[in-house]
């Protein structure tokens, strides 16, 4: 019994020196001659790039041929004979050809083999292309088993072989050449399928390819969703047969619309149809900011699409609201921080056009903090800008203390006087007091000593010191609103009093123009040291 070695017939595809005895020669014979083989199942393409080649570089490879009765039957290069005769009906020269003519008696299926092992070896093949030759290859492999050839081993190893391909590829070629569904088989033959994604499709039932095909009539899924999907029936998810209803008791119109949804989406957002659109929360009907996973299901259904919408539109007038109330919030701040800088400005005694550090390295025209302190907010300026007026970072702080000659704690709003200190003393530690003009008035009910101008009465000292109770509107000569107003000078000065209950007090430092006086022995002792202290303010 004859024995079939693949391995040596590959090796009668060499092509033979011409003029050896015995062996298949070169001839060039006439297009006219030459027919092509009706059991070429190869696709002849890309015909124009290939004449263009032959016809700058010249035929690189002579056509193997076989006699006939009518001439000569191609075995090996029908694209580079129809790229010949595209250039003949131009050039005569290309009329003929090189050809390697086979001579012996050889089988029709070996003959046919080597027209498979000859196209594949001088083309680039599509996976449906080798589909079709290993189905063609492992026919004819057993119909030459049946006339006697041995072929030791699995024909499946043989098949690969053949076709110079892996034993796994060839199996997953034959499922999809055998399960694919014929709805997909033309774009498959057209190399327009890629392998993973007719696998995929292969390996489901032909009814659900159809589904598929219907639902996704030019665009088909990944390989990846395909196999998802597989996996959720598999795991017991009908998709084909199973109804749902809407909450009103109407009949869902969305039962494609939910395979659709699982098939084009991210595997860990499938719905698997299991809950209404209505009541979704996870592709956004009622999340119009993405739903759960920041994108808005586009396979809802019209009645779960319309709350989506009127929750857009909520969202939307929320954002503008809150975006004005942020530029509100802006502005007053802006306003309130300018006008404490202005404040401090003023009492500096800098002009509009003096510059204020602010911000981390910027600076701000006193005329500019001047507008905004009145609402008039320069074009351009924007909320970020407005709220940074204020130092956040230490040596700014400290340039703009000394720009405004003002205190760290006036800048920072622990204070409301731009020379005032925050914070109580600790024990056997002094306080500072300040005397403070006549044009300002306390922030708060407090004690004060006043320094009045008597310069118009008849007294040794222009300025007289009173001690008084300002109430908000006036000094008053008692803490009350209601009480007396101090005689009617104008106020050159005034000074808080502390308050302290006891003998054990802190000591309190009062700097007046002419000296300096330490009170630390209970309020009235202080009034009348006070009091005892000459000079004008």
């Amino acid at each position: 019994m004859a024995k079939f070695d693949l391995g040596d017939f590959v090796k009668t595809m060499a092509v033979p020196d011409s003029g050896t005895a015995g062996q298949e020669q070169i001839e060039y014979l006439p297009l006219s001659e030459l027919h092509e083989d009706e059991r070429n199942f190869y696709t002849v393409d890309k015909v124009e790039e290939l004449a263009a080649n032959i016809q700058s570089c010249g035929l690189m490879d002579p056509l193997r041929v076989r006699k006939s009765e009518d001439g000569y039957t191609i075995v090996s290069g029908h694209r580079r004979a129809a790229a010949l005769r595209l250039l003949a009906a131009e050039d005569s020269k290309f009329e003929k050809v090189a050809c390697i003519i086979e001579t012996g008696d050889i089988p029709e299926q070996l003959q046919e083999l080597r027209l498979i092992f000859a196209n594949s070896a001088t083309r680039e093949m599509s996976s449906a292309d080798k589909a079709k030759q290993a189905e063609r290859v492992e026919v004819l492999l057993y119909e030459l088993k049946e006339q006697g050839m041995e072929f030791p081993g699995r024909m499946r190893d043989h098949v690969a072989e053949a076709c110079r391909i892996s034993r796994s590829k060839l199996g997953r070629l034959q499922k999809i050449e055998r399960d694919l569904a014929p709805c997909y088989k033309s774009l498959w033959d057209a190399g327009e399928l890629p392998e993973d994604t007719a696998d995929a499709l292969a390996s489901m039932p032909e009814e659900v390819q159809e589904r598929i095909k219907r639902i996704f009539p030019k665009k088909t899924p990944t390989g990846g969703a395909v196999r998802n999907i597989a996996g959720k029936m598999a795991a017991g998810r009908d998709y084909i047969t199973t109804e749902f209803s809407c909450p009103d008791g109407g009949v869902c119109i969305n039962q494609d619309k939910f395979f659709r949804h699982d098939l084009s989406c991210n595997s860990w957002e499938n719905c698997g149809g299991k809950e209404c659109c209505v009541k979704c929360t996870r592709g956004g009907a009622h999340d119009p900011d993405g739903g759960s996973y920041n994108a808005a299901c586009s396979e809802m259904c019209p009645k779960a699409k319309a709350i989506y919408e009127k929750a857009k539109k909520k969202s939307k007038a929320k954002a503008e609201q809150k975006k004005v109330d942020s530029h509100t919030k802006a502005v007053q701040q802006g306003m309130a921080d300018a006008q404490r800088l202005v404040r401090a400005a003023d009492a500096a005694g800098l002009s509009d056009k003096d510059t204020v550090p602010i911000g981390y390295t910027g600076s701000i025209r006193v005329g500019t903090l001047r507008s905004v302190m009145q609402g008039e907010i320069p074009q351009g300026m924007s909320d970020y800008q407005l709220c940074e007026f204020m130092p956040y970072i230490t040596g700014t702080l400290r340039k703009m203390a000394e720009v405004l000659h003002c205190s760290a704690d006036y800048l920072l709003g622990l204070v409301d006087e731009p020379c005032a200190t925050v914070g109580g003393a600790m024990p056997e530690q002094p306080t500072v007091g300040c005397w403070m003009p006549g044009s300002t008035t306390p922030d708060h009910p407090c004690e004060c000593y006043v320094m009045l101008d008597v310069s118009e009465m008849d007294m040794k000292e222009p300025a007289h010191r009173s001690r008084a109770y300002w109430a908000g509107e006036a000094f008053r000569i008692k803490p009350s609103a209601y009480a007396e107003k101090i005689p009617p000078f104008p106020v050159l000065a005034w000074l808080e009093i502390p308050e302290w209950g006891n003998e054990n007090t802190l000591d309190i430092i009062v700097h007046d123009p002419n000296g300096t006086i330490r009170c630390n022995k209970g309020r009235q002792r202080a009034s009348q040291r006070m009091k005892s202290v000459p000079g004008d303010f």
